[in-house]
Order: structure tokens, then C-alpha cells, then sequence
């Protein structure tokens, strides 16, 4: 109803005639809503100090500013796709991630469940 009514009020005050110019002038103020909230939603320019941290951004994700060698041999062997899985390196590499993951020392020894039975 606050809808209808500040519709009226924009359209002169006054009240419309029947129900058809009622929903007529709601149609018309929904539309000029949505227009504005379009327009609101518009891309704007980027500032430079917002263009160099896309720039920090984008050389982290690629591994750019990545020291870790670690990293880098996960990248490649992802690269290698399905003959990574015959490659030694990268079966060291993931065995070097999941201690990691897992906060073991390579020296720390597998224990497996099935094993103890």
C-alpha cells in the first residue's frame, strides 16, 4: 500500500480513478524502480590503487609471487593431468602434501587401520 501511495504522490497527489489506472501507475513506478536499481548496479571505473592489487592478485593465483617449490611441482604435475599418476616425482610431491596436510614428518611412521588386525 506505501507503494501505491508514493506512487500517487509522485503522479500529483491524487488518487486514480479505477483500479486499472491503480495497477497502470504501479506497473510504471515498478519499472522506473528497476531501471534505477540498474542503473545503480553499473560498473565503475577501477582506481589505480585498485588496478595494482588486481595486479598482486592475479600474480599470486598464477604462482608468480609463489617461492614455495612444493607449489610449483603441484602445478606441474597438474599440468601432466592423467601421467602424473606414473610420474615418481609427483607421487613424492603428493606424499610430501598430504604430511604436510596431515602435520607429519616424513619420518613419521603410516599407520594404517587394517593393519593392526
Amino acid at each position: 500500500m506505501a507503494l501505491l501511495e508514493s506512487s500517487l504522490q509522485r503522479l500529483g497527489a491524487r488518487w486514480p480513478k479505477s483500479a486499472i489506472e491503480a495497477i497502470g501507475a504501479l506497473g510504471v513506478e515498478r519499472a522506473r524502480l528497476r531501471v534505477a536499481q540498474l542503473a545503480a548496479r553499473r560498473p565503475r571505473p577501477m582506481t589505480e590503487a585498485q588496478r595494482r592489487k588486481v595486479k598482486v592478485f592475479q600474480a599470486v593465483a598464477t604462482g608468480l609471487g609463489s617461492v614455495d617449490p612444493l607449489r610449483a611441482e603441484q602445478r606441474r604435475c597438474q599440468r601432466l593431468g592423467e601421467a602424473a599418476v606414473r610420474d615418481a616425482a609427483c607421487l613424492e610431491v603428493w606424499a610430501e602434501t598430504r604430511d604436510r596436510f596431515l602435520g607429519r614428518t616424513p619420518s613419521d611412521p603410516v599407520r594404517r587401520d587394517n593393519e593392526s588386525q
